[in-house]
């Protein structure tokens, strides 16, 4: 189990931010089959669409994490 940081916050392990990631992926690709814009702020190749729904992993194990 990881330590908490200065802020109180304990990152999750990189198993459980390995879940969370593919998850995030199908929430993605099952959102992308409905018609929503996705947002993806890491595009590096300008795929991002203006606007639309971005997907975030949120790496701590407090109340606010998860996608």
């Amino acid at each position: 189990m990881s330590e908490e940081n200065e802020w109180g916050l304990r990152p999750l392990t990189p198993s459980e931010a390995d879940r969370l990631r593919d998850l995030a992926k199908a929430v993605r690709e099952d959102l992308g089959r409905f018609g929503p814009a996705r947002y993806n702020r890491e595009a590096p190749d300008g795929e991002t669409a203006t606007g639309g729904l971005e997907v975030e992993v949120d790496a701590f194990d407090d109340a606010a994490g998860g996608i």
